[in-house]
């Protein structure tokens, strides 16, 4: 057996060597012959790929802030459907910081997660103390408490620094980072004193909520086009940043709905992603916010 596949082999070869050009003119004919029927699907593949990733890149035609494409960004706005409660939130902030991302079949890049309380009024601490606070007409200014994951890594103090996590303690500051921009505004230094009133809702009626705060440190980003921002950061101008911990701590034990606005903020790398694969994409964001939005209704 052995032999026979070994003279076979052999005699194959020395037919080749004696009409080297005939097999080198089969060869390359082959060759082109593969190279033409393979160029077809390639080249359509590619243009395909190429809108595909420009139809991205255009964003979204309502909005002048473009978002690097396969971003997505799943969202609950209680100015529209109403102020909810942390724990109300819980089921849904589970599902989409946990084994939603793996359902859409791509490697996650980056991920942030975003939480902000309705506005309070804000007022200097001395004016409060010494009677000066007059009326609900006249606030420096109309904020928000804020909380986003891996803030600090993507902002610079130019004075002070980083909050630290407030104590459960209502009569102690909470320690908030505030804008470099709200800063120049209202003159607003690093160590400063203020107090914030919220009319909040409750069963028992309308009370006010009264929450002191020290300003740890003054911020603007460090690349206003990195793609950690899913809105323009002049979204993020009256917005007073405090660690994740304490918003779910200090703050949803003295606001009764203290939820005004939760994002979930997804980057992830399609470059691998082409037009063929555009109908599974669909169908698993699909599948994705019908279960987001059973957890939690209008997400």
């Amino acid at each position: 057996f052995l032999l026979r596949w070994g003279a076979t082999l052999q005699i194959a070869l020395r037919r080749l060597l004696a009409q080297r050009w005939l097999a080198l003119a089969t060869a390359a004919g082959l060759v082109a012959s593969v190279a033409l029927i393979m160029s077809i699907p390639l080249y359509s593949d590619a243009v395909y790929y190429r809108i595909l990733q420009e139809e991205l890149s255009q964003g979204d035609s309502s909005s002048n802030y473009v978002r690097p494409p396969f971003a997505l960004m799943w969202r609950y706005s209680g100015s529209l459907y109403g102020w909810r409660e942390w724990d109300e939130i819980g089921p849904v902030d589970a599902y989409l910081t946990g084994p939603a991302a793996a359902e859409l079949g791509l490697p996650q890049t980056g991920a942030v997660r975003y939480f902000r309380t309705d506005t309070f009024r804000l007022f200097p601490a001395a004016d409060v103390v010494s009677g000066a606070y007059a009326s609900a007409r006249d606030p420096l200014a109309w904020v928000s408490f804020a909380a986003a994951g891996d803030f600090d890594a993507h902002v610079r103090y130019v004075e002070g620094g980083p909050p630290s996590p407030a104590s459960a303690n209502p009569d102690e500051a909470v320690e908030a980072a505030v804008s470099r921009s709200l800063a120049d505004k209202l003159g607003i230094q690093a160590g400063e004193d203020y107090v914030t009133f919220h009319k909040a809702k409750g069963e028992a009626g309308d009370r006010t909520v009264q929450v002191p705060v020290r300003v740890s440190g003054i911020w603007e980003p460090l690349d206003d086009q990195d793609p950690y921002w899913f809105y323009p950061v002049n979204v993020f101008e009256n917005q007073l940043f405090v660690p994740q911990a304490t918003f779910e701590g200090r703050l949803s034990s003295v606001l009764p709905d203290e939820i005004g606005q939760v994002v979930w903020y997804w980057l992830m790398d399609g470059s691998q992603v082409h037009a063929g694969d555009a109908d599974r994409l669909v169908a698993a964001m699909d599948r994705i916010l019908q279960r987001a939005g059973t957890l939690l209704a209008n997400t």
